[in-house]
Order: structure tokens, then C-alpha cells, then sequence
């Protein structure tokens, strides 16, 4: 039996070479760097796919933005849209007396985008100190409720340091909180135009004020500068804004005595907004990828407009910040973590979408678009739109595109 167990010749070709057997790699990727635009056309000398369009599907595996552009609020170069103003009360409800350049200068005009809540605040800022040099240096004449000199000492009773006599916080929930004298609240109040703003800055407040007086506008607000109630100091009549007196009335039995020594802790009064102004503003949503690929169920018509475009990808726009609470007072810092922003990596789970029957796919379009927010003033509600991404000379984006086969076992 030992012949059995021999090992059989087997002759092996060992001069021939064949090279090993690998599995058939059919995925492509296709990446683009576009600057100063929202769209980008490519063209290819060889088709990008070696099949008809049907055999593969379509994912972005990366993407990445750096927008300028796209602000949180809505704004025209005109600066026709106002966030809010510093409104002297003044004897004329239909001015206020105050010169031309310091209207402009206490008007928040949203001329230009602004893309953190730390650019609104330091807009915010140089209003307040604008208005705080301007009594200071020119005071109150007859045509205010309370006259003071220029000049006026702004010292505080325990101690050395100068007050403002309105000045803006950011409490630790995102919420504004205006803190001013009582001279400042007898003689200025905040106006507020749209009705969208109404409900984004101050929340509820704005029904507060209709709730205290049935006729006004809800456009201003003010407080009381002896018990600080709230005030309105303007009723709309016939459509025909009205001075309100203050009740009760400002004269010399109730208000001399502490307009000598207006800067006392105690003469600080303060409006608080009942809303996260932060995050409430901020009217981006997300960004969406269009293509010219053939996606399967997918509608031909793209954004309420007939486009061969079709949806590859949306994202949520969102913006990393901390509050960062001061030691010695009950208010908040914000800090951004501001730079590029990287809405798709290796490490997040693509989306894939089937493509379409289409032969020697030579031409791809890609285009950014933006989902935002929208007022409705007749319902009073908010909704939302896409619109093309704005961008501008320094903006860029990156893509990457990746094309599996669909037969692919790893897959």
C-alpha cells in the first residue's frame, strides 16, 4: 500500500506567468474646487461612467463650504430692512427730535450680511455708545420729557466707574437685555418696524404691549421710568400715532429727586427679551446640491421652477458657539467657532441615490442652493424657501462625488 501514499508527479508550467485575478473595480470619483460661484459646469473628453447610467448610483462623500455671503438676516444694499431703532419720544410723534446723522446712527439697517450673532451684537454696541456720547456731550433740551446738561456726571455712588446711560447684554439662554437710566427711559423708547423682527427679538413682548394698551402698534416699546411697567408711548388713532402720557405723569413732585442722582444701582431699569435671540435670527436652514444627473424618483421640477436640476444632497446649516457666563454679572459672551465648514466627510454615512438610464454621461452641472426662512404678514407664520446661494469673490466650496456600481459585492 505504500505506493498509495507516493507522492503523483504533476508537471507545473513554471516559466508562465499570469497576473493575479482581481475583482472588476468600477467605482469612480469625481471631486471639483469652485470659487466665486454657486455653480460649476464640467465637460469630459471620456464618458464618466463605462455603463449606462442605470447600472450605477451616486453619493457625495465629501463636502465641504466657506460662505460669506449667506446671511442670517435678509438684507438689501438699500437698507431698506430695519431691525430696530433708538427712538426719541420727543413732543412730535411724527418725528423725533434728534439730528439726521444720529437717526441713521441709532438705526439698525441691515445693509450687509451678517453671519455670526456676534457681528449683530457689536452693531448693537456702537448704537448704544453713539447714543450715550451724543447725551453726553450735547444733553437733552426742552424737546425731551427730562432735560439734562451736557455732561451730565455718570458716577456711581460706591465707586469710580463710569455708566452708560443705555447699554445691551446677552444673558446666558441668548436673550437681549437692554439696561438704561431713568433718564434714558423717559426720553427714548425702542421701535421695532417689522412685525417679523417683533416676534424674532423680543418674542412675546410685542403681544405684552397690545395687551397693556389695546391701541397700540406693537412697534414700540418702552418702560415707565418711576414703577418699570411697561410703557408704550405711542397709541395708533385713526391710523395716526398719538403721544401717550406717562401714568403716572412725570413733574417735578416725583422725578427731581432721583434725576440728581440718576446713576444709582437703584435707577437702572432693564428690558429682557423673552426669546433666544441667537438662535431665533439666524434665518438659515440648510444647503442643498443640485446636479444634472438622472436621479431616479426624483421631480423634474426643482424649487417651485422647471429645472433639469435634481436634489443630491441637503444639509442643516448650523454654527458652533459657547456662552461663556461673566463671573461678576449675570450676562454672556458669545464666542464662535468660526471657519470652513464640513457639512460631509469620510466619517459620516453617505446617501446614495439610482441614477437613470443615460448613455456616456460627458456633462455635469452642480449647483448650491439655500434653504431659509420666511414671513408670511398675512397669516403671521413662518415658512421657509430655497433660493441660489449667494456668494462672493473669496467664497469656495469642494465636492466629491463617488459612483458605485451597482453589481458590487462590497457594496
Amino acid at each position: 500500500m505504500a505506493h498509495n501514499i507516493l507522492p503523483q508527479h504533476r508537471p507545473l508550467e513554471q516559466l508562465r506567468t499570469e497576473a493575479p485575478r482581481q475583482r472588476l473595480h468600477s467605482d469612480k470619483y469625481l471631486s471639483a474646487y469652485v470659487s466665486s460661484d454657486n455653480h460649476v459646469d464640467m465637460s469630459f473628453r471620456n464618458p464618466i461612467l463605462t455603463e449606462s447610467a442605470d447600472h450605477f448610483k451616486v453619493g457625495v462623500d465629501e463636502f465641504s463650504v466657506n460662505l460669506q455671503a449667506l446671511s442670517m438676516l435678509e438684507f438689501e444694499a438699500s437698507g431698506s430692512n430695519i431691525l430696530f431703532n433708538f427712538r426719541a419720544i420727543g413732543s412730535n410723534p411724527a418725528g423725533a427730535p434728534l439730528p439726521p446723522p444720529l437717526v441713521d446712527a441709532c438705526t439698525f439697517r441691515i445693509d450687509k450680511a451678517y453671519t455670526s450673532f456676534s457681528e449683530i451684537k457689536v452693531r448693537i454696541d456702537q448704537m448704544c455708545r453713539t447714543l450715550n456720547i451724543f447725551i453726553d456731550t450735547t444733553g437733552l433740551d426742552t424737546d425731551f420729557q427730562v432735560t439734562i446738561p451736557p455732561g451730565t456726571d455718570r458716577m456711581l455712588q460706591n465707586g469710580n466707574r463710569t455708566t452708560p446711560f443705555i447699554s445691551c447684554e446677552l444673558d446666558c439662554a441668548g436673550r437681549l437685555r437692554f439696561i438704561g437710566t431713568r433718564i434714558f427711559w423717559s426720553n427714548f423708547c425702542i421701535e421695532i418696524p417689522q412685525e417679523k423682527y417683533q416676534q424674532l427679538l423680543f418674542g412675546d413682548v410685542p403681544k405684552l404691549m397690545r395687551a397693556v394698551n389695546a391701541q397700540t402698534t406693537g412697534r414700540y416699546i418702552g418702560i415707565h421710568p418711576l414703577n418699570g411697567t411697561m410703557h408704550d408711548p405711542y397709541s395708533l388713532v385713526g391710523g395716526v400715532l398719538q403721544m401717550r402720557d406717562f401714568d403716572p405723569a412725570l413733574n417735578g413732585d416725583n422725578f427731581d429727586d432721583w434725576r440728581s442722582d440718576a446713576f444709582t444701582y437703584g435707577n437702572f431699569l432693564s428690558f429682557n427679551g423673552t426669546i433666544d435671540a441667537v438662535r431665533s435670527l439666524d434665518r438659515r436652514v440648510g444647503i442643498e446640491i443640485g446636479c444634472s444627473l438622472p436621479i431616479k424618483n426624483s421631480p423634474m421640477y426643482d424649487h417651485g421652477n422647471e429645472s433639469p436640476d435634481f436634489v443630491l444632497g441637503r444639509y442643516n446649516f448650523t454654527n458652533t458657539y459657547e456662552m461663556v457666563p461673566h463671573t461678576q454679572t449675570d450676562s454672556c459672551e458669545l464666542r464662535y467657532l468660526i471657519g470652513t465648514k464640513q457639512l460631509q466627510s469620510a466619517r459620516d454615512n453617505t446617501c446614495y441615490h439610482h441614477l437613470g438610464p443615460q448613455q456616456k454621461i460627458q456633462m455635469l452641472r452642480l449647483r448650491l442652493w439655500a434653504r431659509v426662512r420666511t414671513y408670511d404678514v398675512n397669516t403671521r407664520k413662518f415658512g421657509m424657501q430655497t433660493i441660489m446661494m449667494p456668494t462672493r469673490p473669496s467664497d469656495f466650496w469642494f465636492i466629491k462625488l463617488h459612483f458605485i456600481h451597482k453589481d458590487a459585492k462590497q457594496y
